[in-house]
């Protein structure tokens, strides 16, 4: 006959009393050490309930009074590693972009500066995952000097880009990954040579004939400088001689000059 059996035979006031006792000597301590096991929807040490706090990850020091930890209200500190560029274009840039304000003045197209090619790019949606990440990738890695699009609809008329000659192998092969991208996707490029000056009426005619556009040609040739007709002349001496110019008409006090593009005599 064991402990329990043994029960039966005590008196009644006895067994009550250890019946009662059994779930304060047994059953509490057993009930306290599977509070403290890993349980789904229960605040633990290792499993905090994360949805309860709104996503926040909530610091526990006990079972039952998890503790949040308020956020850094400076989380960057205040001496990060940058500073404002002075100028959005460089000076190359910036020349071309008045050159083409000059050129599309009054007319229905407007540009746009240093724009992702990713803007005007998309990958094919048939690509698997991994070729699809790589090809966006490569669309990334590059922008654009100048997107000219129409000024109502905003449709993509070409893309104007300051020819310069790459400074390593990577260099050119981006250069030519870019053009034959665009080509891929029938958008127009033109590719002008870097200058500090643009003749007007030149740069007009590539527009019209390299990107398709319409435009209403000017038909006198403005100063950059004063917005005076510019007058052609001849270079007399130097190492000029013998090449056509466009000179300002307020020449002396104004002294412009911008050597002729192409065939502009005609």
């Amino acid at each position: 006959m064991g402990l329990f059996g043994g029960i039966f035979y005590l008196k009644p006031t006895l067994k009550l009393w250890i019946i009662t006792n059994c779930k304060k000597w047994i059953l509490q301590p057993l009930s306290r050490k599977n509070n403290l096991r890993p349980q789904k929807g229960r605040f633990t040490p290792d499993l905090p309930n994360v949805q309860r706090y709104g996503g926040i990850s909530p610091t526990v020091l006990t079972t039952q009074y998890p503790e949040i930890r308020q956020p850094d209200p400076d989380p960057f500190g205040k001496s990060l590693p940058y500073t404002a560029t002075t100028h959005y274009f460089s000076p190359l840039e910036t020349a071309l972009f008045h050159a083409l304000e000059r050129a599309l003045h009054q007319q229905p197209y407007r540009i746009f500066g240093k724009v992702p090619l990713t803007h005007l790019l998309t990958t094919l949606p048939n690509l698997d995952s991994h070729t699809q990440q790589s090809a966006y990738e490569r669309l990334q890695q590059k922008q654009l000097d100048f997107v000219i699009c129409h000024a109502d609809t905003l449709e993509v008329k070409g893309v104007v880009l300051v020819e310069s000659r790459p400074h390593s192998p990577a260099g050119d092969l981006q250069k030519r990954f870019l053009e034959a991208a665009l080509a891929t996707a029938h958008i127009p490029l033109l590719k002008v040579p870097p200058r500090q000056d643009y003749p007007l009426i030149p740069l007009q005619k590539l527009l019209k004939q390299v990107l398709g556009i319409h435009l209403k040609l000017t038909s006198v040739q403005v100063c950059p400088r004063c917005g005076a007709p510019l007058k052609s002349a001849t270079v007399s001496k130097g190492a000029a001689q013998g090449q056509r110019v466009w000179v300002c008409s307020h020449y002396p006090q104004c002294k412009t000059v911008q050597a002729m593009l192409g065939s502009e005599e005609s």
